[in-house]
């Protein structure tokens, strides 16, 4: 799966200086592009709200 982020999630990112919390990030990235479907991410929910 392609993932394209904004380059404000990216400014933030460079923000965060726990290296535990942005090695969570990594991996919750690289499983995301690793799947093949929506139905491969674990625990998805759908978002509600505007």
């Amino acid at each position: 799966m392609k993932t394209v982020f904004r380059t404000s999630f990216v400014r933030d990112l460079k923000k965060i200086k726990d290296r535990l919390m942005l090695l969570q990030i990594r991996q919750v990235i690289e499983e995301v592009e690793n799947i093949t479907n929506h139905q491969g991410i674990g625990k998805l929910k759908k978002m509600t709200g505007s």
